[in-house]
């Protein structure tokens, strides 16, 4: 990359590592990346597969209604972003995975943004799944 923008990935990386290695920021959850659904006979209908990535470091931010009103998906307030290192993101990511926090409640992606290959920012529904 040239201009300004080059000039600073480099650096804004480096902040971003330092900042999920602060213990007092950062959290770690399981990623659940669904791979596919299969038939559950106890339940008699088709349930979701997922792989999971566990110790993700992250960053967990929540909107407000001011933000949630300035967003471009439909971002409700209460509802979280994990902000992750897209380094350090799993790929073939999609609407259909969830998110796992360190108290056991799992949450519905609800968008998935890259910003510019620098961090990947992943809102989840507020509330986790009923």
């Amino acid at each position: 990359m040239t201009g300004l923008f080059g000039q600073i990935v480099a650096p804004t990386k480096a902040v971003l590592k330092q900042l999920l290695a602060d213990k007092d920021l950062r959290e770690k959850v399981t990623y659940r990346r669904f791979t596919g659904e299969t038939f559950s006979a106890t339940l008699k209908y088709n349930v979701g597969v997922y792989e999971e990535t566990t110790g993700c470091k992250t960053i967990r931010l929540r909107h407000d209604s001011k933000s949630a009103a300035a967003a471009v998906a439909e971002i409700q307030a209460g509802d979280e972003v994990f902000v992750f290192l897209t380094a350090d993101f799993p790929a073939g990511t999609s609407l259909k995975d969830q998110i796992k926090d360190g108290n056991g409640v799992t949450m519905k992606v609800k968008d998935i943004a890259d910003a510019q290959r620098i961090a990947t920012l992943v809102t989840v529904e507020s509330g986790g799944l009923q």
